[in-house]
């Protein structure tokens, strides 16, 4: 890395998308505001700790991805916790990047399963989603330290592909912060080439049993677990070959 660059702060600016009830989807159209209006002050990568398996007008979703892709801006979201394989149109999960033929619209999106601390067949996490055409990277997402509202510390071990999610969304963050000459593709590309790949045989899903393993390369588009050290590397030969 170039250690003539300043220093330089990653700002956050939260959003909620309102759920219109407890067990609904969010609107298709609260995705599309929200994606705007983020782009639109400034956002650089998009966090999305959140899916919905049911889109109604998801030419409303598929219009934020391509505003933010227009304004060189990523979005990084969740592959969601049914341990179900999404390829599958049935298992489709929304915010995604292909149309309804199975063909990708744009290329600033990166959904991301969650991986556990074991490496052997637990690897993958239990709960999380998975598939070779749609997930594209995993990052830990089991037995995260976070803060809470419900602890008397106010910190607690939890788990969800909505923890693997932002982890991925911060190292774009840091990468665009060191590099910003670098374009959304670049960045996405450094995130998804520079992964630690394993072809262990882990679980699919929460069923334990030898016909049930898979090996976990064949999990996710990269079959491979983000790593920030690499990604730095990755974007460290592609910016000074500019």
């Amino acid at each position: 890395m170039n250690p003539k660059r300043k220093n330089t702060f990653i700002k956050i600016l939260p959003l909620c998308i309102a759920l219109p009830g407890d067990n609904g989807d969010e609107y298709d159209k609260d995705y599309y505001l929200s994606i705007k209006y983020a782009v639109n002050n400034g956002a650089k990568v998009i966090n999305i700790s959140t899916s919905k398996e049911f889109s109604f007008e998801s030419k409303w979703i598929r219009k934020a991805i391509e505003y933010a892709e227009d304004h060189e801006v990523l979005i990084v979201t969740s592959a969601s916790n049914n341990s179900k394989i999404i390829d599958e149109h049935e298992n489709r999960i929304y915010p995604n990047d292909i149309d309804e033929n199975g063909v990708p619209f744009s290329d600033n999106l990166i959904i991301v399963g969650a991986s556990s601390y074991h490496l052997d067949n637990k690897l993958k996490s239990s709960f999380s989603n998975y598939g070779k055409k749609q997930v594209d990277i995993f990052a830990p997402g089991e037995h995260i330290y976070t803060t809470s509202a419900n602890s008397v510390s106010g910190y607690k071990y939890t788990g969800g592909t909505s923890f693997a999610s932002p982890l991925v969304a911060k190292i774009a963050a840091i990468l665009f912060s060191h590099y910003p000459e670098l374009t959304v593709s670049q960045v996405k590309s450094c995130i998804l080439e520079s992964g630690i790949s394993y072809n262990l045989p882990t679980y699919k899903t929460k069923k334990r049993d030898s016909t049930n393993l898979i090996p976990f390369d064949q999990l996710s588009k990269t079959g491979k677990i983000a790593n920030a050290y690499n990604a730095f590397i990755k974007a460290d030969s592609i910016s000074k070959a500019k």
